[in-house]
């Protein structure tokens, strides 16, 4: 009688044959009281890089200069901007400026 590759042996487990090799289960390497351990390290490593990290983050924007708020103009400043800029789209230096202090605004916010 031929001997099998897939029988099974007596106790249902497949039997290894010269031919194939059968994976290997692997025990767990922690023992149960050490997971909870590791993972109160890992918690608290955690913890500080993120600290650490906005720290370092609030560092950063200590140093940039604050960026100014946009300002709206009012009503009567769009409607001078409006008139304009209906007669022409392209103002000299000099016009936007004669605007500009009219306004109580800037040359560049009058651009």
């Amino acid at each position: 009688m031929a001997s099998d590759p897939h029988r099974l042996s007596h106790q249902g487990q497949p039997q290894p044959s010269p031919h194939h090799s059968y994976p290997q289960q692997q025990q767990p390497q922690q023992q149960p009281q050490q997971q909870p351990q590791q993972q109160q390290q890992d918690s608290a490593n955690g913890s500080a890089a993120a600290a650490a990290a906005a720290a370092a983050a609030a560092a950063v924007q200590a140093d940039q200069p604050k960026k100014a708020k946009r300002k709206r103009i009012t009503p009567e400043q769009l409607e001078d901007l409006v008139g304009l800029f209906e007669k022409t789209d392209t103002p000299s230096f000099e016009i936007r400026e004669n605007l500009a202090k009219k306004l109580g605004m800037t040359n560049r916010e009058i651009q």
